[in-house]
């Protein structure tokens, strides 16, 4: 009998010894979570933690049977009157955030192509006391114990270029479900001049914005989970925002929905501004996205042999079945543009005028994803100059090794750029010391190198009455698996530098050569990286250390980068032309895909990256 009238006391205890565990696995799981974020809001988010953990335990353990019985009873009963109201309180989220029928012209131009982030669109739901931030999405899908197994790295990848109401230039880059096709993490790149305000988006499978972080960077680059650069955090539940953390890289302060009475009404305006404002910005953003295509710009500029810009030259741009998509005409600087719809599809690019011989650019492939594609400058010949031929030396190296002689290689030529299947026009072998002589009229061609121990390799022979002599290189075989890029330039600046950045900035590859000087490489092997990106950066060494910022001169060097995998060349990027600035933001290597970048920028800031070796 005894026993039996202790049993009710010992499954109190046993009840609340559970509740001890799922309230202390809750705060572990959230505790993980701020594990990758700075160490000022680590600090903070602990000790919070760490409160709320020693204020359940203590309510726990004081708790006498007959409390428990009677709050088991008022809960019960609580919550069997709060169903339909907590119904209630869903619709009204819903009405709120207007997600049930969203209609997109209030906020996004016709075309798709200008944002009005000024339009309240979206609204929070509703505070209540009982709402805490999940980590559902973070890391989950971010991985902060092991980032370069991120699971983010598996999903597809899209991008989307717009403009602001206020006519900023806009970019998102979005990691989506690959069930669903839905946005999990939606990066917004907004262009402030001298800096970029970057915000990352999180959204859950259910479509509800779950976390956010935002900082200020001068030079788009991969950045730590836990960096100082973060300087504001959002913590969501049912579209309410109940934390905000805002960190200087050295002190964090926190604010709670939950704390809103402890707070001066001033502090309670900033705290609903800024739920208000993230909201409204994540969903417009989420449903721009979603109701925009992809489409890319692909510019380039015309000039003839003797380095002078071709007005005028009508520029066709057609699909790999020969269909003319677009037709426009060079301006008085030789410049023309496209835009495009993004796909795996491979473009051409033809340029031709009444009286020069037409020029094309072949495999242009506008993936899903891409930036701007600046294609490579083209040269055009007069027509009555096209008998006249110069002897020209073409000279092949090793990509790695610059002074090892490639000889004894079969060489193959086809006209036009990145021309890699069509007809061969002439062929050869090199000599001893690599090289070949070669007569060729002014024009573009393609070089094809095939040698033993090599790949396949590729590159491009401009001639020109100034130009006669082109160096190519050959790339060693590859491991299935790895990759090898390589960058090369030849003229002034005297000394460009290359870097390689890893997820999140944790690796970073150099050229174990640093070139010095033109008709010279840097190269990078990434041997089997998996799914983790890497970002390739070249500057202008020169140019950073004396505050040159706005200068020309590697955008007139003739850089270009070559990747290659065990498939082959799978990449070949131009620099930018006529682009004042110092830093290429080139392109990111993910899953075995090259996405050109091409942003270039003329303020590095106080990184050191780019004003030491």
């Amino acid at each position: 009998m005894k026993n039996k009238k202790n049993l009710p006391v010992l499954l109190v205890i046993a009840g609340i010894i559970v509740f001890i565990g799922v309230a202390f696995l809750s705060y572990s799981s959230v505790k993980a979570a701020f594990k990758a974020q700075t160490s000022a809001a680590l600090k903070l988010a602990e000790s919070d933690y760490e409160l709320e953990k020693n204020e359940m335990k203590e309510a726990g353990t004081n708790r006498t049977a007959e409390e428990e019985d009677k709050k088991k009873a008022e809960t019960s009963s609580k919550e069997e009157k709060d169903e339909p109201e907590k119904e209630e309180e869903k619709k009204e989220a819903d009405r709120n955030t207007g997600k049930k029928t969203v209609d997109t012209s209030s906020f996004l131009s016709k075309n798709g192509k200008r944002i009005d982030y000024s339009v309240q669109y979206f609204k929070p739901g509703k505070r209540t006391s009982s709402l805490k931030w999940e980590d559902k999405v973070f890391s989950k899908i971010e991985n902060p114990g092991n980032p370069k197994e991120a699971l983010i790295n598996t999903f597809p990848f899209f991008r989307r270029a717009l403009k602001t109401s206020d006519d900023k230039n806009l970019e998102f880059e979005v990691y989506c479900y690959p069930e669903t096709g839905k946005p999990a993490r939606l990066s917004a790149i907004e262009n402030c001049g001298d800096y970029y305000e970057i915000t990352n988006y999180y959204f859950d499978e259910d479509e509800m914005l779950n976390y956010a972080s935002s900082c200020r960077q001068t030079v788009i680059m991969p950045i730590a989970l836990n960096s100082s650069e973060i300087t504001s955090r959002y913590y969501f539940s049912n579209d309410v925002m109940v934390r905000f953390i805002y960190s200087d890289g050295q002190e964090a302060k926190s604010y709670r929905s939950s704390d809103m009475s402890k707070y001066s009404s001033g502090t309670r305006e900033q705290y609903d501004y800024i739920e208000n404002e993230t909201i409204n910005k994540a969903y417009i953003s989420y449903y721009s996205f979603l109701n925009t295509d992809e489409i890319v710009k692909v510019s380039g500029y015309v000039m003839d042999e003797f380095n002078q810009p071709v007005s005028r030259a009508v520029m066709r741009i057609s699909s790999e079945d020969g269909q003319n998509l677009k037709k426009i005409k060079t301006n008085g600087d030789g410049y023309y543009s496209f835009s495009v719809d993004a796909s795996d599809e491979a473009y051409t690019i033809s340029a031709e005028k009444d009286d020069m011989t037409a020029q094309q650019v072949y495999n242009l492939r506008v993936i899903k994803g891409s930036g701007h594609y600046f294609v490579d400058t083209i040269y055009m010949c007069y027509y009555e100059n096209r008998t006249d031929t110069y002897d020209v030396h073409l000279i092949v190296r090793d990509a790695i090794s610059n002074s090892k002689v490639i000889d004894n290689a079969e060489l193959k030529l086809r006209t036009g750029v990145n021309n890699t299947d069509g007809t061969v026009f002439a062929s050869g072998t090199l000599d001893s010391a690599g090289t070949m002589n070669i007569p060729l009229s002014s024009g573009m061609y393609t070089a094809q190198v095939d040698k033993e121990g090599y790949e396949t390799s590729y590159f491009n022979v401009t001639v020109r009455q100034d130009h006669q002599s082109v160096i190519g290189y050959a790339v060693p075989e590859i491991e299935e698996g790895s990759y090898l890029a390589y960058v090369y330039w030849e003229t002034t600046p005297f000394d460009l530098d290359c870097r390689m950045f890893g997820e999140y900035g944790a690796t970073i590859l150099r050229s174990p050569v640093d070139s010095i000087g033109s008709v010279m490489t840097e190269c990078f092997a990434m041997e089997k990286p998996g799914n983790e990106p890497y970002k390739l950066y070249v500057s202008d060494y020169i140019s950073c250390t004396a505050g040159n910022y706005m200068s020309y001169n590697m955008s007139v060097s003739g850089a270009y980068v070559k990747v290659y995998s065990s498939e082959g060349l799978i990449a070949s990027l131009s620099v930018p032309a006529a682009h004042a600035g110092v830093i290429w933001d080139a392109l990111t290597i993910r899953d075995g895909v090259v996405y050109p970048d091409n942003r270039y920028y003329y303020t590095p800031g106080t990184d050191l990256y780019w004003t030491s070796k």
